[in-house]
């Protein structure tokens, strides 16, 4: 079932490398990556959006954008939706966090205020990030097209994302989606490859395709693990071992959140969703057929049920279910102007052991069987399937299941928006991620706040962190207009 099927077949040679296996043909400059022959693919950040402590109405009406958006794409254009779940370095983290010590008589309390810090991230995702891409795949004859047509692509995502997430998204540079690369084939790898440095009066620059070209060596032998190993039903990528899963089955409803859910797993995680647009008219005719043949069986089995003296009103659940939701899929496409899409939606997880790969795929399994889909690992195609996870548009499995418009508003990759400002102060946990609110007010159009609420709700405790927040956390002044000396004793504990 493809949109492509008019396209010349390519016969790809076997990899002889690691870095062979990379898949990709080739990078340039403004961010395009060749995919493989006549085929290009550029890749946007999604910003976060509070999706899921949004009201019912608010939901909708975001579900409804989303589904136009997609909508809105032409014929033969491929999009991926890919979530990536990494670890991140704790101590650096902790460095962004923890309050730093001073010359001065109140290390104390910033020894004490980092304790607190340290228990509290223990109890959420801290040490987790998840990354969120958008990745369009268009064919070309050669690269000058294909930055035509992306322009269009990218003023089209701009304009729909600052609809629904109120930012301008830009397309990710060729460093960043390399950077992505690296991180996900070399687990403690840097945030970004490129990095720029005044060493001895000179400027010298980590990575620039130029140098590559210097040395001899390409983009994909510089982002490539020192091995890589393929096997039926897992692989081995550097030092870890991963394995990769599809979708065999989904439910007759899905819930908003399906796709965010999987990310709450506390491990290194691809979670990809590949969404091709299908020929109005085919995708009618598919329907059509499909109705056909239900009701044919429908009518199979109640002559059946006749001749074995049987009332020929009793029919299987599963067929009338099948004609039902085949009726419903039909009106939506003929009458309600909706579109049909096909997606493989696969799942890659990383461990550093099998018994870690374990008890990872347990919570995937527990969480896929709560919204009733069905998951099974890619026997003997773990090498095509990982290729599919990247956020880089390359599709090798074709594990095509039919989709409608109501169905891929429910594949969101919206979430919650998650305040994490370096060295932010700390205003307690998100009650929907469980992750640390850190903000930096100094950062925002107005450094002002004002503190509302009922009597005896906290409205001078939370008076009282904020000057201990500003005092131990910046060299900023604190003045306290108190006629009733309610700040009295912590003036003179904080030095005042």
């Amino acid at each position: 079932m493809s949109n492509n099927a008019n396209k010349t077949k390519i016969f790809e040679e076997i990899p002889k490398t690691v870095s062979d296996s990379i898949p990709f043909r080739g990078v340039y400059k403004n961010g395009v990556i060749e995919v493989s022959t006549n085929k290009f693919s550029k890749s946007y950040v999604i910003p976060d959006v509070n999706f899921k402590t949004a009201t019912d109405d608010a939901q909708w009406n975001l579900a409804e954008q989303w589904s136009e958006f997609l909508s809105s794409f032409d014929n033969g254009v491929d999009i991926q939706l890919t979530l990536y779940n990494k670890t991140i370095d704790m101590e650096a983290f902790k460095k962004k966090v923890f309050l730093e010590m001073k010359n001065d008589d109140l290390n104390e309390y910033r020894e004490e205020t980092n304790e607190m810090l340290e228990k509290k991230m223990a109890g959420s995702k801290n040490n987790l990030k998840t990354e969120k891409y958008l990745t369009i795949t268009i064919y070309a004859e050669n690269i000058f097209i294909a930055n035509d047509k992306f322009a269009q692509i990218d003023s089209m995502i701009s304009d729909n994302m600052a609809t629904m997430a109120k930012v301008e998204v830009k397309p990710m540079t060729l460093i960043e989606r390399l950077s992505v690369l690296n991180t996900i084939y070399n687990a403690d790898a840097e945030e970004s490859l490129y990095k720029k440095r005044i060493i001895n009066g000179k400027e010298v620059e980590s990575f620039t395709l130029e140098n590559c070209a210097r040395q001899g060596i390409t983009v994909k032998e510089v982002i490539s693990p020192h091995s890589l190993e393929f096997k039926s039903n897992k692989m081995t990528i550097g030092d870890r071992i991963a394995r990769t899963y599809y979708v065999q089955a989904y439910p007759t409803w899905i819930k908003g959140t399906i796709l965010t859910d999987f990310s709450k797993i506390p491990c290194n995680m691809l979670t990809s969703v590949s969404i091709s647009t299908m020929d109005q008219q085919e995708a009618i005719k598919m329907v059509r057929r499909r109705g056909t043949s239900i009701a044919s069986d429908i009518l199979d089995k109640q002559k059946r049920a006749s001749r074995s003296g049987y009332s020929a009103e009793l029919v299987s659940p599963t067929l009338a279910e099948d004609k039902e939701e085949s009726e419903d899929i039909l009106e939506g496409l003929t009458k309600k102007n909706g579109k049909a899409f096909v997606g493989t939606f696969l799942f890659t997880l990383f461990a550093d052991n099998e018994d870690q790969l374990k008890s990872y795929e347990s919570q995937l399994k527990m969480i896929a069987d709560q919204n009733l889909l069905t998951i099974n690992p890619l026997n003997t195609q773990q090498e095509n399937g990982f290729a599919t996870c990247l956020p880089i548009g390359n599709k090798k499995i074709t594990i095509d299941r039919l989709m409608t418009s109501e169905t891929v508003a429910a594949i969101i990759p919206f979430d919650v928006f998650d305040v994490k400002d370096n060295h932010g102060m700390y205003y307690g946990l998100n009650a929907a991620s469980g992750n640390l609110i850190l903000l930096d007010r100094s950062k925002g159009a107005n450094y002002s706040a004002c503190i509302l609420g009922m009597p005896g709700v906290g409205k001078s405790f939370a008076a009282k962190r904020e000057i201990d927040n500003v005092l131990l956390n910046t060299d900023d002044e604190v003045y306290v207009i108190d006629p009733e000396r309610e700040y009295t004793v912590l003036a003179d504990e904080l030095g005042g």
